[in-house]
C-alpha cells in the first residue's frame, strides 16, 4: 500500500500505485524528471493525541489514589 507516501514529478503532485506487493510506482514524462516524494506516519496525530490523554489519566489516577 502507499499510505503516507506523496510525489511530485517536475513540481506537479502525482498518484502513487502499488507495485509487485512491495514497490511504489510513479507516473513519469518522457526525459528528465525530479521526482520528490515525502512520507508521513498515517495516525500518527490521532497516537500522539490518545497517549496524552491515556498519560493524562494514569497520572490523574495516580493523584486520586494518593488522596
Amino acid at each position: 500500500a502507499t499510505d503516507g507516501w506523496k510525489a511530485t514529478v517536475n513540481g506537479k503532485p502525482v498518484r502513487t500505485y502499488a507495485f509487485a506487493h512491495s514497490l511504489i510506482a510513479i507516473p513519469l514524462e518522457e526525459g528528465t524528471n525530479v521526482i520528490e516524494m515525502k512520507y508521513a506516519v498515517p495516525g500518527l496525530s490521532a497516537g500522539i493525541i490518545l497517549s496524552a490523554a491515556a498519560l493524562a489519566l494514569l497520572i490523574l489516577a495516580g493523584v486520586l489514589r494518593r488522596h
